[in-house]
């Protein structure tokens, strides 16, 4: 996890998420997003989602209200961090903040933009190959070990019971 400086030490700061999406193109990058936010959240951090005005109240529905600002106001990123996770979505939507402060979510270089601080490409094939424009010293975060997943567990469920049913829902691909 990206960490920004905080006077609470480990502590990740601001997370703010543009996940594209909704309509044709599915809800995937708000699920992926969602998922980042939660964990961001989980360690001390806090997160906020934007999202286009069509796919507002389904991302807040998906959130459960699990305390992520989600809006679809324009808003001005402060000195936290940024990330994006849609094709469409590149350097008109960075909302000014610093490629140092930038994450990008993506799928095997199809955004084609990698101009950020993070890639997380959670695709088993992924590869540095796909993010050869990435400033030098950018993470990249590849293949299925950073895979974005939200954990639920049912309230009547033991969570350290072992999983009897798995549902994988996959992209447009």
């Amino acid at each position: 996890t990206p960490r920004a400086a905080s006077p609470e030490g480990d502590a990740p700061g601001s997370l703010l998420l543009r996940a594209g999406g909704g309509g044709a193109q599915g809800m995937g990058h708000v699920s992926r997003c969602l998922a980042l936010a939660e964990a961001w959240r989980a360690a001390g951090g806090v997160a906020g989602l934007l999202v286009d005005r069509s796919t507002a109240e389904r991302a807040r529905a998906m959130a459960g209200g699990g305390g992520i600002e989600i809006t679809a106001e324009p808003v001005v990123a402060s000195a936290g961090w940024l990330g994006l996770d849609g094709y469409r979505l590149g350097p008109d939507d960075t909302l000014g903040v610093p490629v140092g402060r930038r994450l990008r979510i993506d799928d095997l270089g199809r955004s084609g933009d990698a101009d950020c601080a993070v890639v997380v490409d959670q695709d088993q094939a992924a590869s540095p190959a796909h993010y050869a424009e990435a400033p030098a010293g950018a993470s990249l975060l590849l293949g299925s070990r950073y895979a974005l997943l939200r954990p639920r567990v049912p309230a009547d469920r033991d969570p350290g019971a072992a999983p009897r049913r798995l549902l994988a829902l996959l992209g447009g691909d």
